[in-house]
């Protein structure tokens, strides 16, 4: 099987994985999140008060994609914008309350799945998956 071919089959098997498993949108109280929008609370819990350039540089999103993010994070009532306190040129994110308890359930959830899910596999197979998946990163890191 040539390069090209293995490279879609590993891209939708990926996706297959994602949508079987529930991982792609999280139901907290009627308000959707995609695992995009969990990364992107993770790192506002973490990362408190960061640009949006920092969020979309973390994410790898363009600028347009990281601005269409925020913005229906904001209509979530997710997230709000402010005014840096240090430059009042810039302008930051901060996670709401809301934002906060949506962000503690959604991830809660994805563990709980992802941890049934590894729970079918054994323990080799888990140990080999992730490491895998951890020379796939190093190689796709070595080409950034």
């Amino acid at each position: 099987m040539n390069k090209i071919k293995l490279m879609a089959q590993f891209f939708n098997t990926m996706r297959r994985v994602h949508k079987v498993a529930g991982l792609e949108s999280i139901d907290v109280k009627h308000s959707v999140a995609t695992p995009l929008q969990v990364d992107a609370l993770l790192h506002l819990n973490e990362h408190a008060k960061s640009t949006a350039s920092e969020l979309g540089n973390h994410l790898q999103l363009s600028s347009s994609a990281t601005t269409q993010l925020i913005n229906r994070l904001e209509e979530s009532d997710f997230v709000v914008r402010e005014n840096s306190p240090d430059d009042r040129r810039l302008t930051v994110l901060a996670i709401t309350s809301k934002g906060e308890d949506a962000f503690a359930k959604m991830h809660s959830s994805r563990m709980s799945k992802l941890k049934s899910i590894i729970s079918l596999m054994p323990e080799k197979d888990v140990k080999e998956l992730i490491r895998i998946f951890s020379n796939l990163l190093e190689k796709i890191e070595v080409q950034k």
